[in-house]
């Protein structure tokens, strides 16, 4: 009983510090239910109005029923805590910022998905500036994402790793997506030592037999993004070698594996790199980081974190990469002719995944019905989006809390169409 009360007293203490208002209103209680997340089923318990899914850190995606504002908030608070870290990689802004210009359209159907749904924040750019911007209202979750404010990436992180790549491949850092990885003593005697960049970008490295993007290291269970990079060479990787299953492996210790490869080939100038990446060339207006690994002083995880406009700062550069053919913007056409197929027999069910065809460079290429454009998306758990149409000149850029949200019509059809609904 005391244990109960002062596990209570100290939840209690800590929505105050963070001002959810509305959970605290809940009589908390323990009642028992389900829910299911394609075809999963998840245990969850019920307190007061706040649905806790058993096990999650996160809302499974596309989890139905689908969770109430009160478990949004609760969710989306949560997870913003335990991003808080004093270790990173960060780019503070300075010099020149990019300025965003804006020709807003109106759009009651906008209007409408705001006042009901999980996103955060919604961008569309059209031919040169933002014709729509929206946050979510007041009375929903704005607390979650204030003004100025950074927010995760999820695996939208995995783009921005590899065009950090892009960068340290035309800043001489490193020589070219065919490069072998011979020359880093941290994965000798892996099954990493040796393999070609593309096919590490591409997530095609025969490693399905170590990792899972659901289970972490098959041989402990141990996730990649809080366990030091080396820990796990150290434990789970040394003698093992590549297995025989060629093709599409989505993972994170790849993109993990990349960044840190970034951070050893730049020999002690990786935060310039970043400077010169995300000052020099984007011209962020805020802080923009990296995660570092807990545990490690120096090893990063792809996790990324900026303001909505960041991103959009950012998708806007590398759509002008591509049209005006960089250095980076060579890398990516590279990346899209080296491009493999993705198993769309198992893939889970998303709409993000399932729209694009194929994958290179840690992007998601080839989306149907737009096959003949130069089309780079980012996905991240949860729903964060962005889609980039360097063919027409378009972007959508989406945080959010949760995956309840009409992506097909906000991301695809909007890309597609150039317009949503009015």
């Amino acid at each position: 009983m005391y244990k109960n009360t002062v596990r209570f007293l100290s939840y209690l203490f800590g929505l105050i510090m963070i001002g959810d208002i509305t959970v605290l209103a809940a009589n908390w209680t323990n009642e028992a239910n389900t829910a299911t997340s394609y075809g999963r089923t998840i245990q969850t318990t019920k307190k007061g109005e706040v649905t806790i899914y058993e096990g999650r850190w996160n809302i499974p995606a596309h989890v139905k029923p689908s969770p109430n504002l009160a478990t949004l908030r609760y969710y989306g608070l949560k997870v913003k805590r335990g991003e808080r870290q004093p270790s990173k990689y960060t780019v503070t802004p300075s010099g020149t910022k990019r300025v965003l210009n804006y020709n807003l359209k109106s759009s009651a159907f906008l209007d409408e998905v705001m006042q009901k749904s999980s996103i955060l924040s919604y961008l569309f750019f059209s031919n040169g500036s933002i014709i729509h911007s929206q946050k979510s209202p007041s009375f929903r979750l704005s607390k979650i994402l204030k003004p100025k404010e950074t927010y995760h990436s999820n695996s939208m992180g995995k783009s921005l790793v590899s065009y950090v790549i892009g960068h340290a491949i035309c800043e001489g850092y490193v020589g070219d997506v065919h490069t072998e990885i011979v020359d880093w003593p941290l994965v000798k005697g892996t099954l990493y030592e040796g393999q070609k960049l593309i096919n590490l970008l591409n997530m095609n490295a025969r490693d399905s037999h170590v990792v899972d993007d659901t289970e972490g290291m098959k041989a402990t269970g141990r996730w990649y993004n809080t366990t030091p990079f080396s820990s796990i060479v150290a434990n789970e990787l040394q003698g093992t070698k590549p297995n025989g299953k060629r093709g599409y492996h989505y993972n994170g210790l790849i993109s993990n594996l990349l960044l840190n490869y970034a951070i050893f080939k730049s020999g002690g100038n990786f935060n310039q790199l970043l400077n010169k990446i995300f000052n020099e060339r984007v011209g962020v207006a805020n802080r923009v980081y990296f995660n570092k690994i807990r545990g490690s002083s120096d090893e990063a995880w792809y996790q990324f974190h900026a303001t909505p406009e960041d991103y959009m700062r950012i998708a806007v550069t590398i759509m002008e990469d591509l049209q005006q053919n960089t250095c980076v913007g060579q890398y990516l056409k590279e990346l899209q002719i080296l491009k493999i197929p993705k198993k769309m027999n198992k893939l889970p069910n998303f709409p993000m995944f399932k729209k694009s065809k194929s994958y290179g460079g840690q992007f998601h290429l080839n989306y149907k019905q737009m096959e003949k454009r130069d089309l780079f998306g980012m996905d991240g758990y949860g729903g964060q989006s962005i889609l980039i149409d360097a063919t027409n000149s378009r972007i959508v850029v989406v945080n959010t809390v949760h995956t309840n949200y009409d992506w097909d019509t906000l991301v695809f059809k909007a890309i597609k169409n150039g317009h949503i609904p009015e």
